[in-house]
């Protein structure tokens, strides 16, 4: 694979799982990897000695998400079952049992201080606290909940489906603002600084609304090849990279929405994008696409990407260490390639 001169060699090592990765989730202190397949099994990657610890049975009819603790050693599965299911990262011991509503779950979110974590099935929201205990639940009256994302001060959350926003604060039950905007809203990203969330539609857009939110003060990208799954922001809030077929469109936000600024187009994936993350403190950005191609890229820096590497299958699922020190890269084919950062 040909990079550009910033291009340092990727030392990494390949766990084969033989089967559909469906997510993947770090544990806080980088030492354990959680896999969520889609046989319904969930697999637990000691980093250390580069094997797999267990693998459990986790949902019969198959696991939706997974999501570690920012915390302490828990993690959670959410399941096609319509449970989730509250794990001991170490033994693999299963602590709590919930039931999520009416149909699968799909949207699980732990709040970044680790007090707490919500998910949604269907038409209901609920609130729990680190121990799986049960705080509040919130039916939606208007449609099926299609995201989720938590304020980086742990103490309000958005959630999005059809037709609003909402936003709601861990001590109350009922949604703290309504944000109107006549569409289906399939992503959620919640700026680091807390002035903006933005949503991806099912309409090939962006929609931006600005905090405090002041009627007709939002705004809308256009132009995408089609829906806007995967949307990132890195660290300090500057930058919000977005899929856009085979290309990455990285807005340039800056503390005021993108109106009328032309993006940072990213090329060098030939190939639909399935995934992409910015790292949790650099200005480092990695994405897959369907035919298993990962790049790496500086957008801040530099339009062409900085190396790269390739694993059998679609890219299902990418997940940056807390230290931002190795990305895991897993695929429809059950590869699962762990790999140093370039930089």
């Amino acid at each position: 694979m040909n990079t550009n001169q910033n291009e340092k060699a990727l030392d990494a090592y390949t766990i084969k799982l033989d089967d559909y990765v469906m997510d993947m989730s770090w544990s806080f202190d980088n030492k354990f990897l959680c896999i969520a397949l889609a046989s319904g099994k969930l697999s637990v990657v000691s980093i250390n000695n580069q094997k797999i610890m267990y693998t459990v049975l986790a949902h019969e009819i198959g696991i939706l998400s997974v999501t570690h603790s920012p915390t302490s050693s828990v993690f959670l599965t959410a399941g096609q079952d319509g449970t989730v299911k509250l794990w001991e990262t170490i033994s693999g011991k299963l602590l709590k049992n919930l039931i999520g509503g009416w149909q699968w779950v799909e949207h699980i979110k732990w709040s970044p201080d680790g007090k707490y974590f919500i998910f949604g099935s269907g038409k209901h929201l609920k609130l729990y606290t680190d121990a799986g205990e049960y705080v509040w639940e919130f039916i939606n009256p208007e449609s099926t909940i299609s995201a989720l994302s938590w304020n980086k001060e742990s103490q309000s959350f958005a959630v999005g489906s059809y037709g609003n926003l909402k936003i709601f604060n861990v001590e109350k039950g009922t949604p703290s603002d309504i944000l109107p905007w006549q569409n289906s809203l399939i992503s959620l990203a919640w700026s680091p600084d807390g002035k903006f969330i933005c949503a991806g539609t099912q309409d090939a857009r962006i929609h931006f609304w600005p905090l405090p939110y002041f009627p007709e003060s939002d705004c809308e990208m256009s132009g995408y090849a089609g829906k806007v799954k995967e949307l990132s922001w890195n660290y300090n809030s500057e930058l919000l990279a977005s899929n856009c077929g085979a290309e990455i469109v990285v807005w340039k936000v800056n503390g005021k929405a993108p109106v009328g600024e032309k993006p940072i187009v990213l090329q060098g994936h030939k190939y639909r994008i399935t995934t992409l993350k910015y790292s949790n403190n650099s200005e480092l950005l990695v994405s897959g696409d369907t035919k298993g191609i990962f790049l790496f890229w500086y957008p801040k820096k530099y339009a062409n990407m900085l190396t790269g590497g390739t694993i059998e299958g679609s890219i299902t699922a990418l997940s940056w260490s807390p230290d931002d020190q190795s990305v895991v890269v897993a695929s429809s084919q059950g590869d699962l390639v762990i790999v140093d950062t370039p930089i």
